[in-house]
């Protein structure tokens, strides 16, 4: 079945990675300090990761890099990324992450595949948790 034709004005589509649910935690390193943090929504491209109850640490701006290593049961996976969105609301806050070009994203699809659960894509206009 052919795509439905893209109006000019519209941004390119592209694929959407596989996103997984995880039970794991998040340690971002910077500076001299650990942060143990939860991940929302995480896939081969990047993640979501959520600050819960601290407040902004001054550092985290955009286009910023942070280490995050994933732990998961039996397994770790060191990610290096860049923060591309930072989003404050009633909730809290959480940023995202686009992983810089050297991270090993055959090995992540491996420990995604192997201990997450596979999203659907969000319906068109619901934003919540997920930062929008």
């Amino acid at each position: 079945m052919d795509e439905p034709e893209q109006h000019p004005s519209e941004p390119p589509r592209t694929p959407r990675a596989e996103r997984y649910a995880l039970m794991g935690q998040v340690r971002v390193r910077r500076s001299e300090v650990d942060y143990v943090l939860d991940i929302i929504d995480i896939s081969s491209s990047g993640a979501l990761i959520d600050l819960g109850e601290l407040a902004r640490p001054k550092w985290l701006k955009v286009r910023q890099t942070v280490f995050v290593t994933l732990l998961l049961e039996g397994a770790q996976q060191d990610l290096a990324g860049e923060v591309v969105r930072i989003v404050e609301d009633l909730e809290g806050a959480r940023f995202a992450i686009r992983y810089k070009p050297d991270v090993a994203v055959d090995d992540l699809r491996q420990l995604l595949g192997a201990h997450g659960r596979s999203l659907p894509p969000p319906l068109p206009g619901t934003f919540g948790r997920r930062g929008g």
